[in-house]
């Protein structure tokens, strides 16, 4: 996921604002989250202000391969670090066939090798399943 990713999907891409609408998260719900499970498809560092703040924070944003994007952001006179979460898509995956990989220049599936795109917003999604 790349900012010519997010830019051709609409997404925001100014460095003053946040790619989609995120609300805060919990501490338990961030530790829960897919942040230690997966590795993300992409990050990025914003700065922008948050309800509420009259000072801008710096929010590093994590993007994961179900759409989901995670963000932390601290106070440092406190000592806390405070999270953010919020949706680039809730993906529909269907499976892309040879044929279909062949004619839109995508990774070819092969025996172990699964290909998926997104029916909405046409994220692909490529896994090697094999040990």
């Amino acid at each position: 996921m790349t900012t010519d990713y997010l830019e051709v999907h609409g997404f925001e891409t100014s460095y003053n604002k946040p790619p989609v609408d995120v609300t805060p998260m919990t501490e338990e719900s961030f530790a829960r989250s897919f942040f230690f499970i997966y590795a993300p498809e992409h990050t990025d560092h914003r700065q922008f202000g948050l309800s509420g703040k009259e000072v801008w924070t710096s929010v590093r944003f994590y993007y994961f391969h179900d759409g989901s994007v995670i963000g932390m952001y601290n106070d440092y006179r406190a000592g806390k670090v405070f999270y953010l979460h919020g949706r680039l898509c809730d993906h529909d995956f269907v499976p892309v066939t040879p044929e279909q990989a062949r004619e839109e220049g995508l990774p070819r599936p092969a025996h172990c090798f699964h290909v998926s795109k997104c029916s909405k917003c046409g994220y692909v999604y490529a896994v090697d399943s094999s040990d």
